[in-house]
C-alpha cells in the first residue's frame, strides 16, 4: 500500500516512542514572576475575517499566573511584574500540530517552534503514560506541549501494524471504543483498513460512550458516510479523493478487496492516483464539501506530509541545520525507512504533481464551502519531518493552497480550539483565556513564513525568551550526539 494509509511503524520508532520524556535542567514555572506583561506589541486578531483588520497595534498584554488578565491599549500593568517591551513585535496564540505521534523525546521540538499544543492520532505510548506527562508539563516539571490524545488507534487486522488496536468485526470494535473511553482517551482515532461492519460499530458506540472519534476515511467507505456518521475530523487529503470520483462507488469496491484478505496484502496493489485524479468530479467534490461545513466536519488536509515523499523524497538534506538535532533512534528509523518510502516515491513519481495540484485545489475549495481547516504535520513518522519545524511548512502549504495568512494561522489556532471545544479558554488572544503565546519578530501576515521568526514563546504562562529556546535547542543537540 501507498500512503493513503499511515505507513507501519518498525520496532526503533516504537523504541523512540515508549523511550523517557527528555527532562531540562532549567528553571521551573515556579520561578518565573507571578505577573508579565508584553506593552507596545501588535496582536494578530485571528478570529478577523479581513487581515487588514487583524493587525491590533500597541497594545499591552498582561499575564497572571497561566491565564491572559488584561489586553487592551491602555491597561494597568501589576506592580512587580516582569515587563517585555514587545515593540515592532507581533503575538499570535500558541500553534497547534493537529496530527503528530506522541514521541516524548521531541516534545521539546514542539515547544521551541511555538507549537503549544498537539493532537496525538496514533503513538503506542499507554494512554496513561500521555496523561501521566500531561500532568507533569501543566505542573512545570516537564516541558511539553498540550497533548490530546486517543490512545492506539482502532484499525484493521492486518500485518505490520502492532501499534494499532486490531478490530476485525463489530464486537471487537465496540469493545475497543469502551476499552479507549475507560482508559482515559480525550477521543477515538480511526484508521484506514477499517471494514465497513467495524467502521460504523465504531461510529455508533462512540456516540454511545459520548466520546468523538476522528481520523482517516477508511476504503470501506466514502466521505460523505464518514460525515454522516459523526466523525469529528477527517485526516489527509489522499483518503478523501476517492470520494470525489465520479467512479468512486467502484474505486472503493476495489479496496474492499483488499480489505477482504485480513492475513497478507495482495501483491502488487497501488492506489491508482491517476485515475483518482482524472476522475475527479468538480461538483461532487462541492456537494462534499458542502456537506463537510453543513455538519461542521473538520478537515486536516497535511499537505506538507503528501509532499514530504511524493514531490521532496529525493532532496538532500545532507547541509539541513537541523540535522544536528536528530536523535540517533529517529535518524536510524528514517534511515531504514529509506527503502519503503522510495517505493512509495516511485509508484507516484509520475502523477505526483498533478495530484498535489488537485491536493491544493481541494483545500481551496473547502476553505470556501466554510469547511474547517486544521493544521496537521504527521511528524515524525516519514523521514525528514521534523517536530515542530514541519508544523510551519504546513502553513506555508496552506498559503500556496489559496488560504490568506490569517486564515492559515486560524487553522493551527482558533480551528483546533473549536475542534476541541475549548473556545473559551485558547485560540485567540483574550481576556481570562490560557497565555499560550508565540511572540514574533516580524509580521505573519505579511509573509506566513515570519512564524519561524521566534522572539519568544510563553507555554501554560511559563514564557520563555529567545535566549532560553536556544540553550533548550543546544541541549537537545548535546543529546543527539551522545
Amino acid at each position: 500500500m501507498t500512503s493513503l494509509m499511515r505507513n507501519e511503524l518498525p520496532t526503533l520508532i516504537v523504541l523512540l516512542l515508549l523511550s523517557p520524556p527528555f527532562v531540562f535542567a532549567q528553571q521551573k514555572q515556579s520561578s518565573q514572576p507571578k505577573a508579565l506583561a508584553f506593552t507596545h506589541v501588535t496582536i494578530i486578531d485571528i478570529a478577523a475575517r479581513d487581515s487588514r483588520r487583524a493587525l491590533k497595534p500597541n497594545q499591552t498584554v498582561v499575564v497572571t499566573g497561566d491565564r491572559i488578565t488584561a489586553v487592551g491599549g491602555n491597561v494597568r500593568i501589576p506592580k512587580g511584574a516582569q515587563v517585555i517591551d514587545a515593540s515592532g513585535k507581533y503575538l499570535i496564540p500558541g500553534l497547534w500540530d493537529m496530527d503528530v505521534l506522541g514521541t516524548t523525546r521531541v516534545f521539546p521540538f514542539y515547544v521551541v517552534n511555538g507549537v503549544t499544543g498537539v493532537r496525538d492520532i496514533g503513538s503506542p505510548r499507554p494512554i496513561a503514560d500521555l496523561l501521566d506527562l500531561r500532568k507533569s508539563a501543566a505542573e512545570g516539571r516537564l516541558v511539553a506541549p498540550r497533548i490530546v490524545a486517543t490512545g492506539r488507534p482502532l484499525d484493521g487486522p492486518f500485518p505490520g501494524r502492532a501499534h494499532h488496536t486490531p478490530v476485525a468485526n463489530e464486537a471487537a470494535a465496540r469493545q475497543g471504543v469502551v476499552a479507549l473511553k475507560q482508559s482515559g482517551a480525550d477521543y477515538i482515532a480511526v484508521f484506514d483498513m477499517l471494514s465497513r461492519e467495524a467502521y460504523f460499530a465504531v461510529a455508533d458506540e462512540a456516540k454511545r460512550q459520548n466520546i468523538p472519534f476522528a481520523g482517516s476515511v477508511p476504503m470501506s467507505v466514502n466521505a460523505v458516510e464518514v460525515s454522516n456518521a459523526g466523525q469529528r475530523s477527517i485526516q489527509r487529503l489522499p483518503t478523501m479523493l476517492a470520494s470525489c470520483s465520479n467512479h468512486s462507488e467502484e474505486i472503493i469496491n476495489k479496496y474492499g478487496d483488499v480489505l477482504r484478505a485480513p492475513t497478507a496484502r495482495p501483491q502488487g496493489f497501488r492506489v491508482p492516483w491517476q485515475t483518482l485524479r482524472d476522475t475527479y468530479d468538480t461538483k461532487r467534490a462541492a456537494a462534499l464539501f458542502s456537506l463537510l461545513a453543513k455538519n461542521g466536519t473538520f478537515v486536516t488536509p497535511m499537505l506538507g506530509h503528501w509532499a514530504n515523499v511524493h514531490l521532496d523524497f529525493e532532496t538532500d538534506h545532507t547541509n539541513d541545520p537541523r540535522m544536528k538535532y536528530l536523535l540517533p533512534a529517529l535518524k536510524q528509523f528514517w534511515t531504514s525507512s529509506q527503502g519503503r518510502f522510495e517505493t512509495e516515491f516511485e509508484q507516484t513519481r509520475e502523477s505526483s504533481q498533478a495530484v498535489t495540484q488537485k491536493f491544493l485545489e481541494m483545500v481551496k475549495a473547502m476553505n470556501s464551502a466554510g469547511v474547517s481547516l486544521l493544521a496537521g504535520s504527521g511528524t515524525p513518522g516519514h523521514p525528514f519531518e521534523w517536530p515542530g519545524f514541519s508544523l510551519h511548512k504546513e502553513l506555508e502549504w496552506l498559503v500556496k493552497a489559496g488560504l490568506t495568512p490569517v486564515e492559515a494561522l486560524r487553522a493551527a489556532t482558533l480551528n483546533p480550539a473549536r475542534f476541541l471545544d475549548k473556545e473559551k479558554e485558547l485560540g485567540t488572544i483574550e481576556r481570562g483565556k490560557l497565555a499560550d503565546l508565540v511572540l514574533l519578530e516580524s509580521n505573519p501576515l505579511d509573509d506566513i513564513r515570519n512564524t519561524q521568526r521566534i522572539a519568544a514563546v510563553m507555554a501554560n504562562g511559563r514564557y520563555m525568551p529567545k535566549s532560553e529556546l536556544q540553550k533548550m535547542l543546544a541541549e537537545l543537540e548535546a543529546a543527539a550526539k551522545r
